[in-house]
This record gives structure tokens, sequence and C-alpha cells, in this order.
């Protein structure tokens, strides 16, 4: 007796579904173009009141308004304080440099100083951590501080600070 092969019957092709499917892909592709444009021209996403409102964060967000671009800068230990200047370490590891870097950093009357402070040390609790003012006599040597110049700085050994700020 002849054995009969049977095949599985083949499912009609689904026009609607194919359609649906290509339809939401290109809806998601347009959604997601109109996001990208929103943000882009400065519109996005709006940001809820919900931190405290503090004024260590308001001046944060003045001084990050009136920035320049594009700034330079070294995070390093300093090694010594000699009247208006400061020697830093700069270690290649935290700088992206082929080997560690000593910085005289010269201090003017314009230079801001800064100090991050966490929410344990006297930051706003809820906030990650949140800057106070200091002056160049409350740093001291072996201090972590961050140098930030608008000039391009690059490989320079001595440099002009717009900004120092220590970390803590």
């Amino acid at each position: 007796m002849a054995k009969k092969i049977i095949q599985p019957a083949s499912t009609p092709f689904h026009k609607k579904s194919f359609f649906g499917v290509i339809l939401a892909v290109v809806l998601a592709v347009l959604f997601l173009s109109l996001i990208l444009v929103t943000i882009q021209k400065g519109q996005g996403l709006k940001v809820s009141n919900s931190l405290p409102q503090n004024q260590n964060v308001s001046s944060s967000l003045e001084a990050i308004k009136s920035a320049p671009l594009q700034l330079f800068s070294y995070v390093g230990i300093i090694q010594s304080i000699s009247g208006n200047n400061l020697e830093i370490l700069a270690s290649a590891d935290q700088n992206k440099l082929r080997e560690d870097l000593t910085v005289v950093v010269k201090v003017a009357e314009s230079t801001r100083f800064t100090q991050m402070m966490s929410p344990g040390q006297g930051g706003e609790s809820g906030l990650a951590a949140a800057t106070s003012g200091i002056s160049l006599s409350d740093l001291r040597v072996g201090d972590l501080v961050l140098v930030a110049s608008v000039a391009d700085i690059t490989g320079q050994t001595t440099i002009e600070a717009s900004s120092v700020q220590r970390i803590k």
C-alpha cells in the first residue's frame, strides 16, 4: 500500500496585517524624528520643578548660561602654593595625557574659586553635589582641584585659570 504524503496547508498572505506593521513602523519613525527636531530646537522635554529651590543651584545655572562655549581643564593635586600661583600634578589617567604633567596655574582677580560639596558636607539634601564660594587662601597643598581656562591649554605647563574648583 502506498503512503500518502500530507503537506501542511499554506496560510494565505494577510495584506491587512502586513500593511498595519508597515504603517506602525512609519508612524514610529515620524514620531522619533519629531522628538529629535524638537530637542534640537531647544524646545525639548520640560523638566518638572521638583528639586528644592537652592541659591547654589540657581547660581550654578547662571554660571553655566554665561560660561564660554569651550573650556579646557586639568584635574590635579596641589603640590605647592606661592603667591598667586598654584603648582598642580595632573595625573595622566585623569587628564587623558601620555604621562603625568606638572602645571603652574596663575590666578588673577577674575579667577573664580568654588568648592564642590556632597550633601553630607553642607550641600543641600537631595542634590548630588552643590558648590560654595571659596578663595585662594582656602586652598591647601594636597587638595584635589579642577582648573579651567577659556584658552587652549593643551600640553602647556603654565596656564592662566578662569576658574579653580576644589573637589572634596
